[in-house]
């Protein structure tokens, strides 16, 4: 299907759906594009459903639309005359949607998959996930950074976690290594601009309506080794605003924890 459509990038694989508007639609999407049958693809959103807790997390998986190139036909004359035949045009990739319309699908600047109809309600684009950093990335941090960049590289993709009475959410964890790599607002500007490099994005795939999809749940810096024994000294309460409220005491995280960074706020 991509090679028949002229795509210069795959969509098999993970995407995104971002809310077109916040204050409706905060969750957003995990969405999968996965081969169905001979020349088509599947579009599928994969979203938390009645989880009670991480262990019992259940994805839903529900159908957004299929994909399948197209090609249109116009009857054409032969040469030298006589009979007509039928002449092919070009491909284009056209997706049947779960409303029943079906659009022309196209990519964007960005890599941004379009699979919107006329309808005012028809919207639905997908964005790619960030770019991750190769685990050689780690040797161009300095002695002190490189042992927080290497974890940080290695836990690098998608992740769940509960989040409380919003339930399970899905954040993406990145790597960000310079500027050109970083992550940018819909003007081109880098986000977060006061911490810097290297640094570690979590960028919310699923979220709530505090910190929507598509918006950073945190930005921690990689720079400086952190001095953890002394920090779990510091008797000061850590206080957790959940639905009821709770003290956490963070030394017997200490040995669960893979990654201790600093981050604003």
């Amino acid at each position: 299907v991509e090679v028949l459509a002229g795509l210069e990038s795959p969509l098999v694989g993970f995407w995104r759906r971002v809310p077109e508007n916040i204050v409706h639609d905060f969750a957003g999407d995990l969405v999968t594009v996965r081969p169905q049958h001979a020349g088509s693809l599947v579009v599928e959103a994969l979203a938390p459903l009645g989880a009670a807790s991480l262990g019992e997390w259940r994805p839903a998986v529900v159908g957004l639309a299929e994909l399948r190139v197209e090609e249109d036909d116009w009857p054409a004359a032969p040469p030298g005359g006589g009979g007509r035949r039928r002449r092919r045009g070009p491909a284009r990739l056209v997706a049947q949607l779960r409303t029943g319309e079906r659009c022309v699908v196209t990519k964007g600047p960005g890599g941004v998959l379009d699979l919107s109809s006329e309808r005012p309600l028809g919207a639905l684009r997908l964005l790619p996930l960030p770019r991750e950093a190769p685990p050689a990335a780690a040797a161009a941090a300095t002695p002190a950074d490189r042992p927080a960049v290497a974890t940080a590289l290695r836990i690098q993709g998608l992740v769940r976690a509960w989040y409380g009475p919003h339930g399970e959410e899905v954040v993406h964890l990145s790597v960000e290594m310079d500027e050109e790599g970083s992550l940018r607002d819909a003007q081109g500007a880098v986000q977060a601009p006061q911490v810097g490099f290297p640094r570690v994005v979590g960028l919310k795939v699923r979220g709530d309506r505090n910190v929507p999809a598509g918006h950073l749940t945190f930005v921690a810096a990689l720079q400086g080794a952190m001095d953890v024994g002394q920090m779990l000294q510091d008797d000061r309460p850590v206080t957790s605003h959940g639905a009821w409220g709770s003290m956490v005491d963070l030394a017997p995280r200490a040995r669960r924890t893979a990654l201790w960074a600093r981050a604003p706020g």
